[in-house]
């Protein structure tokens, strides 16, 4: 019995360690602004996050750039940057699914780095006739 006991609570102890350890406590205005000019900062904000979260916190930095009429370029390099920062943190396939969700709620004609999964935006077409039409 008195093992049966023991083993319990160590069993209990390591759940409770587990999840104080993985606990995600949402940014506040502040902090998600301090992302605007450092948006490597993310890191240490989605380390305890799941995917929504991740995103939540990208789409907020997003709107707050928006709202606040940023050069589209410099919103485009910043998204980018957290997409890379959120997918060296956290892995490849986590970086893709915040991606994912992001893309559900952020129009990508507005930030082509959302089309592009998270790297760099494709160059854009050179001049002169299409290969694809060579007439027009």
């Amino acid at each position: 019995m008195k093992k049966r006991t023991i083993l319990t609570c160590a069993v209990g102890c390591m759940l409770i360690a587990v999840f104080a350890m993985a606990e995600f406590t949402a940014p506040d205005t502040a902090t998600l602004r301090t992302l605007i000019d450092a948006p490597e900062g993310i890191d240490a904000i989605v380390s305890a996050a799941n995917e929504d979260q991740a995103a939540m916190v990208i789409i907020q930095v997003i709107s707050i750039m928006q709202a606040e009429k940023m050069d589209p370029a410099d919103i485009q390099q910043a998204v980018a940057v957290m997409f890379q920062k959120t997918a060296e943190v956290r892995g490849a396939q986590f970086g893709s699914a915040v991606v994912s969700l992001v893309r559900k709620k952020v129009n990508p004609r507005l930030l082509p780095v959302i089309r592009t999964g998270g790297g760099s935006p494709p160059p854009p077409p050179p001049p002169g006739p299409s290969p694809r039409y060579p007439n027009q």
